[in-house]
């Protein structure tokens, strides 16, 4: 399990972003706590683009830890889609400041709340426990505990609480993410840094990192006291993973026909939430016609940008090299799927530079090159052995032989070509 950080800072810290961390795991993601700064960096790195499901743990309602989450919330059910769930204790007032904070950003249908048990199961935790912390007395405030088969995290959020830092410690493969603080008159809502340095050794401090830094702490100084300071990487979200689309001509043309659809859709759209829809009341809260109006007009103008965008930096145009001794577009080809040593399964595809057809009673099945079977076949051999993977399963192929269709009768079975 790992943990990335989006900002380390203390509430008045302008030099950082507000303290909040993220773990991801396959298509789902959680989120600890949403600051004022928070939600407009996840926006930006666009750290949400491959994400289905988003947890969100809130450690206590002042601003520099919820300010943003409001924001959030719309902008992942409505833009991205996204499940949006808040993971919360079991305490009654924590939950019913919960609600009305978010009541009073106008934030309703957008999310739900579970329970703890909710997130182990999901996330195959070994141990998820939300613990009390002491930080002011005008609210409940909590922490986390996050352990898998790798590793342990105990995040403090705030909390002067410093026996929870000497318990999991003791822990060989713990990591201690705490919050400090230097200055005297707060340590009775944070962490003093001296009530740190008295409670742990230097070799324990090689596990524990410090976060919720005021605009005062030279962190360089805290490293050479031995304690670690998160790192926040630049994420591009998206941009990083985009490959470059290819596409022969027709296969362009017919992009571009797909974009011109999609922005007919969405004219006609607006024109139906402009009229009819709109007469059933103008508030997505008492109107569900209109909300799925403007959810289904999100979704298709996240589309057409997406479809729009990568036309203009990730398409390349290819056609068939005309090399008998590679597999290429518009090649049937017999492949056998390996499961194991006694376990084959022959299939026959064509490869396309186009939108396949999806025909799953076709005899011959089209693939794209650009899915992660048909790259794994285009420009191979004949003999070949490759592999591709779909989410964490590796798949192996044998590429058996070009053959051609018998147009005339397409129950005849398939002629070798080459």
């Amino acid at each position: 399990m790992k943990i990335n950080f989006l900002g380390i800072g203390s509430a008045w810290n302008i030099n950082e972003d507000n303290t909040s961390a993220y773990i991801k795991k396959d298509s789902q993601m959680i989120l600890i706590d949403c600051g004022e700064s928070i939600a407009r960096k996840i926006i930006k790195e666009d750290l949400l683009f491959d994400i289905n499901e988003l947890y969100i743990l809130i450690s206590h309602t002042h601003s520099d830890h919820i300010g943003s989450i409001g924001t959030l919330l719309f902008y992942s059910k409505y833009n991205k889609n996204i499940k949006n769930r808040i993971v919360v204790p079991k305490d009654e007032i924590f939950i019913s400041n919960l609600k009305e904070y978010l009541r009073l950003v106008d934030i309703s249908t957008e999310v739900e709340f579970v329970d703890e048990t909710f997130l182990k199961d999901k996330f195959n935790l070994i141990n998820f426990s939300i613990l009390k912390a002491n930080h002011v007395k005008t609210l409940p405030c909590y922490c986390f505990l996050l352990e898998d088969n790798e590793n342990l995290i105990y995040y403090s959020a705030d909390n002067n609480n410093i026996e929870y830092i000497k318990k999991y410690i003791k822990y060989p493969k713990a990591q201690i993410y705490t919050e400090i603080c230097n200055n005297p008159k707060l340590k009775n809502e944070h962490l003093l840094l001296k009530s740190l340095e008295d409670a742990t050794s230097i070799n324990e401090r090689k596990r524990i990192y410090l976060m919720h830094i005021n605009e005062i702490l030279d962190t360089k100084k805290l490293e050479k006291k031995g304690f670690n300071i998160p790192i926040i990487e630049k994420k591009e979200g998206k941009k990083i993973m985009e490959k470059k689309m290819k596409l022969n001509k027709q296969g362009y043309e017919d992009y571009l026909k797909e974009i011109e659809r999609k922005e007919k859709e969405l004219a006609k759209l607006r024109m139906y939430k402009g009229t009819d829809a709109i007469f059933q009341g103008d508030n997505w809260h008492d109107n569900p016609t209109l909300y799925q109006a403007e959810l289904q007009e999100r979704v298709l103008m996240k589309e057409i940008a997406e479809m729009k965008h990568k036309l203009q930096n990730n398409v390349e145009i290819v056609e068939n090299l005309g090399d008998d001794s590679l597999i290429d577009i518009g090649d049937i080809v017999k492949i056998d799927m390996i499961f194991s040593d006694d376990d084959r399964e022959e299939e026959i595809f064509k490869l396309v530079a186009t939108t396949p057809s999806f025909d799953m009673d076709a005899v011959v099945k089209e693939v794209s090159i650009n899915s992660p079977l048909g790259n794994a076949m285009y420009h191979k051999k004949i003999g070949d052995v490759a592999t591709y993977k779909v989410n964490d399963r590796t798949f192996t192929i044998e590429l058996k032989e070009k053959v051609s269709l018998d147009l005339e009768n397409e129950d005849k079975p398939l002629r070798k070509t080459r």
